[in-house]
């Protein structure tokens, strides 16, 4: 989880030096992967760097109402 977390923390940093009015977005799969178990998918949401957060539910019914309900 802190391996997904610093890649978007590095990664959004370079982004926002190059191109400061850039929308910088995270879209992440749904199921129970790095980065989308328990505190993982807040942490990620958390990021200074992550303006929007997209969620992709193919089939994994049920897991979005947990997702959402981690990043209020």
């Amino acid at each position: 989880m802190e391996v997904l977390r610093e890649w978007a923390d590095e990664v959004g940093q370079v982004t926002r030096q190059l191109d400061p009015g850039r929308l910088i977005t995270a879209g992440l799969l749904g199921g129970d992967q790095c980065g989308r178990v328990a505190d993982g998918y807040r942490l990620i949401a958390e990021s200074p760097y992550v303006d929007e957060l997209q969620y992709h539910e193919f089939g994994y019914t049920g897991i979005l109402p947990l997702r959402l309900a981690q990043t209020d």
